[in-house]
């Protein structure tokens, strides 16, 4: 079925279709989310919180926008909401001119699980407003258009930022970043922890 179809079957009471979308979205929202809050929050909370309030308020979803774009709005803002909660920061609001060390010794040998690690580590000392731009274009390959629209930026911004995180990026690390290494990876058992819990908690709503 194409996903518009899924939602008004979903909108006319058939919950279990709710699960497709999150099998398809999981992923993304993962992403998205480690790159605004960092990988030591409660991103599965964050992640299914979204899902539930998606759900929640589908019906005020009136497909003037991508489903996966409103979906990621709601996201966006509850890890933004989690990020003031925790830190008491203003997220992706200012630009930092700190210089982030990424010098790091890459050994020819490195096999695809060791370069997973240093890249992913790379990324994740990124700071936050550069952060989320290069998760949103460079592993989620959202266009300019959707990824300003989404961080609530200037097109020129997301240039300008995607631009900066790239030169925090040594030459040498971000050539092997491009070998086909899937970063972030959000699947097996925490995968299907969200989808379970969130097609369970929907039963109630």
């Amino acid at each position: 079925m194409e996903e518009d179809e899924i939602i008004d079957q979903i909108k006319s009471g058939n919950k279990s279709l709710y699960g497709l979308l999150i099998q398809k979205y999981n992923q993304r929202l993962y992403r998205i989310a480690r790159s605004i809050v960092g990988k030591d929050a409660d991103l599965e909370d964050i992640i299914q919180e979204t899902y539930l309030k998606a759900y929640q308020n589908l019906a005020q979803f009136r497909k003037e926008a991508q489903f996966s774009t409103w979906l990621t709005r709601i996201l966006i803002n509850n890890a933004n909401a989690t990020l003031l909660k925790k830190r008491n920061l203003t997220p992706l609001s200012t630009d930092t001119e700190d210089i982030i060390d990424h010098q790091k010794s890459l050994d020819s040998e490195l096999n695809n699980e060791e370069l997973k690690y240093i890249l992913e580590n790379a990324i994740d000392n990124l700071p936050d407003n550069l952060r989320s731009v290069y998760v949103m274009r460079e592993i989620e390959l959202l266009s300019v258009h959707e990824t300003a629209m989404q961080l609530d930026i200037s097109e020129e911004n997301v240039k300008t930022r995607l631009h900066r995180a790239k030169s925090f990026l040594k030459e040498e690390l971000y050539s092997k970043f491009k070998v086909d290494v899937d970063l972030f990876r959000f699947a097996g058992s925490r995968c299907e922890g969200v989808y379970k819990s969130v097609m369970s908690r929907i039963d109630y709503l």
